[in-house]
């Protein structure tokens, strides 16, 4: 019964437009990241270069091979 509730609320959060999880890194910072990965650079490398954390340069990447923008 609990885990309906928590569910129900999450899905009323959702639908009144409430969005999850940590905020996103600026475009700008973004598309920094995308032009220093396109000239060959490691994800850590670019991670210390752009000041953001590994994990936001691996999520860029996968778009950018996917090639979707979200």
């Amino acid at each position: 019964m609990i885990t309906e509730r928590i569910h129900a609320g999450l899905k009323r959060a959702k639908d009144d437009g409430k969005t999850f999880g940590r905020p996103r890194v600026s475009p700008e910072l973004e598309q920094q990241v995308r032009a220093e990965l396109s000239k060959g650079a490691g994800i850590i490398k670019v991670a210390k270069m752009v000041g953001v954390g590994n994990g936001t340069v691996q999520r860029i990447k996968d778009e950018m091979a996917r090639g979707t923008v979200a």
